[in-house]
């Protein structure tokens, strides 16, 4: 649609928002301070010659701010400077070094900020240490003690006021988000007692696992099943350590920063060699490979896996190379516990054909039932009565297939082992290191 720019005042209007919101935040260049000063003196001049006001100043500065979309403040810096030294430079005090006039800030935040509660597994695992030993103790563990907690032991920082008391609104703001980390991670808080606890459902399956492995472990020599991890993850082209460098400022202040590069996903099972010996990788088992999407070189490595490439994977890369029965553990993510290919997909389904999937499985229905409740009825019962292909799989061969409770990836000992991998990968890095050479260091 073409808007007329010289009559119609809404059409005006509209061109004005329109170029606000392409507004870019960006330091002021020469050519912006120059712009500034021409336009604010000659609105100076035009109203010195109309001699509307005695107020000259100001009304430039306010209607050249105005033009320019910008701050008054900003120009009466920009003038300031000007009268005392009479050249324009492009730098400036650090009060304008991110006050762009041609292309001021945007509104909104469009850079990431750094979580106020680092997620990673040891804040998880203090703090899941912390609330159990509250409860074992008979103590009552709120949200507000969680957040002391984190606050004493440095993961969290609280702003003091003069007298030493917490500030109040950090202090809301503070516990807000440990409410929302709590929740996100599996913590249940009651709405009278308000005691934060892990679920009913993570702690039911929590001890369900640690069920299975302890009674796995007290069977005898002939009946024992051999323990096998197995877990995905990535590394990128260009990590390093850069923690321990030493730096020169003069120096590294020219040197490009390289970005990541690259994605290499890898996935492989670690076992013990014997019963009481030490773990090691399953022979045969790791698998690299680099995504083909570019966008996949980017964001959460987890989106590159799926149930076809991970069941590949477990059948010919894993199954083969396994010398004896064994219990094989993995966590739950999703395309882990897939069901098989032959299972109807309910979305897909017709009324007509629901009705015919729940008369196959015997699955008692009232014929008055609607589209949407058939649909309901039909996915509880594949999830309560049709196992996971993997889990499927591992039973042809022998094996036994578990899965860890979600948010305890301390449960997971091959996670230390990519840690450690990743570490050494990253230590040797060099300008000079290829693709390639990231490869065969993941393989040695």
């Amino acid at each position: 649609m073409v808007r007329n720019t010289t009559t119609d005042k809404a059409s005006v209007t509209w061109h004005i928002a329109k170029l606000e919101s392409l507004r870019k935040r960006g330091p002021l260049r020469a050519t912006d301070r120059w712009s500034v000063l021409r336009v604010f003196y000659g609105c100076k001049e035009e109203t010195l010659e109309n001699k509307a006001s005695t107020k000259t100043a100001t009304n430039a500065r306010h209607r050249t701010a105005r033009l320019l979309g910008t701050a008054p403040s900003t120009v009466s810096r920009l003038v300031t400077s000007w009268v005392k030294q009479h050249r324009i430079s492009n730098s400036d005090d650090e009060n304008e070094k991110y006050c762009s006039v041609l292309a001021p800030a945007s509104s909104g935040n469009t850079k990431p900020k750094p979580k106020r509660i680092p997620d990673n597994s040891e804040v998880l695992s203090n703090e899941r240490d912390f609330v159990r030993s509250k409860r074992c103790n008979g103590e009552r563990v709120t949200c507000r003690k969680v957040l002391l907690f984190l606050n004493e032991n440095g993961y969290c920082t609280l702003q003091q006021n003069t007298n030493g008391s917490f500030d109040p609104n950090d202090f809301a703001s503070a516990q807000g988000s440990v409410q929302r980390y709590l929740k996100k991670k599996g913590f249940k808080r009651g709405s009278k007692s308000k005691n934060v606890q892990i679920s009913p459902e993570i702690q039911a399956w929590m001890h369900q696992y640690i069920r299975t492995i302890l009674s796995n472990r007290s069977m005898p020599e002939s009946t024992w099943l051999q323990e096998v991890y197995t877990d995905e993850s990535y590394v990128h082209h260009h990590h390093k350590s850069v923690r321990e460098n030493l730096y020169f400022l003069d120096v590294d202040y020219f040197l490009k920063t390289q970005r990541k590069g690259k994605k290499l996903c890898f996935v492989a099972a670690i076992q013990n060699n014997g019963r009481f010996s030490d773990a090691g990788l399953v022979p045969g088992s790791l698998r690299h490979f680099c995504p083909q999407q570019k966008k996949d070189h980017r964001g959460d490595y987890l989106k590159v896996f799926n149930s076809n490439n991970y069941l590949w994977w477990f059948e010919n890369y894993l199954l083969p190379n396994l010398q004896q029965p064994s219990l094989i553990i993995m966590n739950n993510a999703r395309y882990h516990k897939s069901l098989p290919s032959d299972t109807p997909n309910v979305s897909k389904l017709k009324k007509a054909e629901l009705f015919e999937k729940l008369k196959s499985f015997n699955i008692q229905y009232d014929q008055n039932i609607t589209t949407v409740e058939a649909r309901i009825k039909l996915r509880k019962w594949l999830k309560d009565n049709i196992e996971p292909a993997i889990v499927k799989m591992g039973r042809e061969k022998g094996h036994r297939v578990i899965f860890t409770p979600p948010h305890f990836r301390d449960l997971q000992p091959i996670e230390l082992v990519w840690a450690r991998v990743k570490g050494a990968i990253s230590r040797i890095y060099s300008n000079s290191t290829t693709f390639e050479d990231v490869k065969n260091r993941l393989q040695e």
